[in-house]
């Protein structure tokens, strides 16, 4: 490729040798005015790349600059052979032009540098002045990475770069070529074969025609997951729990690598699908005996297992997991009760009952096949409700409840502990790292509500007369987060009201 160095004397000795002959070939209209060009001239002060061409890499763009002339010229460069190319379509008008070069950057650029000229003629036969020799390098535009997700052994790159422009994109050494396309430059490239962990991203825009050097890189990183996303683990019940002879196992997996398999107590072996999202799966399992019991948690797909024991329960008590009031002050009091818990499949029980103000069961909830009941609606005016102290703890107000197996006789019972409902989330679970939290509170107080983070800050809210809260909270962990909802209340009645448990998916906000 020949160099600006032996270009430019080529052509100023070629300009120079020009206007004898030249003057002979000018039409007449052209030649009247050839005195009022002899100093013309132009500087061009940048050129802007705009495109690539799809079918052979060749890099389009504009020319801006200045044209000090007495009349319209065109604007005109020099190849790399000396050959004259006409920039502009048509005329340019002296003073300040920004205009798309007719021809590729390529064919016009040696080494970086470019020779511009201006003439009346079409042809640029007739060269009235000096050519201005544009030193600076014409620079690729680096291309943008707006994107990159990690997948298990897998990331995927997106990006955005000048329409139709090539870009190589590197990671962990290895590298892929991939052109921007449509209208706004969009391209994506996915790696595999990746090791866990952190990984750069380079992205380079290159001159498939190879007279320009390659754009400066965009960097980003990204976070590839090894075979084992999340471990095995057991998030309910706890070891050691007890628990009633059916009961809902909870926990988290690495996803894609097939169910987990659940059993108890020598019971039926029940398997789970995990959430590809939330990696969360759940089983419910029965025990064949009571006592101290195994849980076996096993995942097939990675070798992975858990075992601990659980204490589950005689087989005829009922267990209640959940006894709580809410209380609505507008547009009318009223009090409801969401009560919820299981029998024994072994036993004949088919109702849950309460004990009224007149010392006899009524019935509360019927039993479902699988030994769960359910019951939510208002609290039965005779139901029997006292204070008592359970296990040192003082409650305004305790239920009894049983089943027919236990016996008709009061005492024929399990006592519980009604509590004030916890409050309830009501916005949206999916949140920017700043976000406003805002729901109800129908614990029948209005007492402020307090909300705990796992990193152990709390933030309070104030209830309105509506019985609605809002929080802003700044400095969210980004992924999945439990959150605790909780009344602000003293230490020694903290026991008193419920809390509810919501799970915050914490996402980065554009």
């Amino acid at each position: 490729m020949t160099t600006p160095s032996l270009v430019l004397p080529f052509l100023l000795l070629l300009s120079a040798s020009m206007p004898a002959s030249a003057a002979a070939a000018l039409p007449p209209s052209q030649a009247a005015s050839r005195a009022s060009m002899e100093n013309a001239a132009v500087v061009v002060s940048r050129v802007t790349p705009t495109s690539v061409s799809v079918v052979d890499g060749a890099l389009q763009g504009e020319v801006e600059g200045n044209i000090s002339s007495q009349e319209a010229v065109n604007l005109f460069a020099y190849s790399a052979v000396g050959a004259r190319m006409k920039l502009s379509l048509g005329r340019l008008a002296p003073g300040y032009f920004r205009h798309p070069s007719m021809v590729a950057l390529n064919d016009i650029v040696v080494d970086g540098s470019a020779v511009f000229f201006v003439s009346p003629s079409e042809d640029g036969s007739y060269q009235p002045s000096a050519p201005f020799v544009m030193q600076p390098q014409i620079v690729l535009p680096a291309p943008r990475i707006t994107a990159a997700v990690g997948g298990r052994g897998s990331a995927r790159i997106h990006g955005t770069a000048l329409r139709g422009a090539r870009i190589n994109v590197e990671v962990a050494g290895q590298r892929r070529a991939i052109m921007a396309n449509g209208h706004t430059g969009d391209w994506s490239v996915e790696f595999t074969g990746l090791g866990e962990g952190q990984h750069e991203v380079l992205a380079r825009v290159y001159d498939l025609m190879g007279t320009f050097p390659d754009s400066t890189p965009a960097r980003a990183t990204v976070a590839a997951e090894g075979d084992i996303l999340r471990p095995l683990q057991v998030t309910s019940p706890p070891e050691g729990f007890p628990i009633q002879r059916t009961v809902d196992v909870r926990g988290v997996a690495s996803p894609g690598r097939g169910n987990v398999q659940v059993a108890l107590g020598g019971g039926a072996t029940v398997e789970a699908p995990v959430s590809a999202t939330h990696h969360g799966w759940s089983a419910r399992v029965t025990s064949a005996t009571h006592g101290s019991v195994p849980l076996q948690v096993a995942l097939p797909g990675t070798g992975e297992q858990v075992v601990y024991n659980v204490d589950v329960a005689y087989f005829g008590d009922p267990v209640v997991n959940r006894f709580r009031q809410y209380t609505t002050f507008q547009p009318s009091y009223t009090r409801t009760l969401d009560a919820e818990g299981t029998v024994t499949l072994s036993g004949p029980d088919t109702v849950v009952r309460y004990l009224s103000v007149e010392q006899t069961w009524k019935t509360l909830a019927h039993v479902q096949e699988d030994g769960h009941w359910h019951y939510v609606g208002p609290v039965p005016d005779d139901m029997y409700l006292q204070g008592e102290f359970i296990e040192g703890k003082g409650y305004p107000q305790v239920g009894r409840l049983n089943v027919p197996s236990l016996g008709d006789h009061p005492t024929d019972r399990v006592t519980v502990p009604l509590l004030a409902g916890a409050p309830r989330m009501t916005s949206p679970a999916r949140v920017g790292q700043t976000a406003t939290l805002s729901g109800e509170d129908l614990s029948g107080t209005l007492r402020p509500i307090k909300v705990t983070l796992p990193d152990g800050r709390s933030f309070t809210a104030p209830v309105d007369d509506a019985q609605r809260w809002s929080i802003h909270i700044e400095g969210l962990p980004l992924g999945r987060i439990p959150v605790v909802f909780a009344k602000d209340v003293p230490d020694q009645i903290a026991h008193q009201y419920a809390a509810s448990h919501e799970v915050l998916d914490v996402v980065e906000v554009p």
